[in-house]
């Protein structure tokens, strides 16, 4: 890092590997919403399903 803030690029990505994560070691913690992906006539591919967050515990704070 070199010290300035993150972009939105690297905080989506951050996100998106913790949630990655939570659905391996907390399957029952993330759910999928949303349609499915779908790709146009053209090819183009729209949105898929995202995962969202059924409940987070936060971890015990460290003294």
């Amino acid at each position: 890092m070199d010290g300035r803030p993150c972009t939105h690029d690297q905080l989506d990505a951050t996100v998106c590997a913790w949630l990655g994560w939570l659905t391996r070691t907390r399957p029952g913690a993330v759910t999928a919403v949303g349609l499915p992906l779908t790709r146009d006539a053209d090819g183009t591919l729209r949105e898929g399903r995202i995962l969202d967050l059924d409940f987070v515990q936060a971890a015990p704070r460290q003294h």
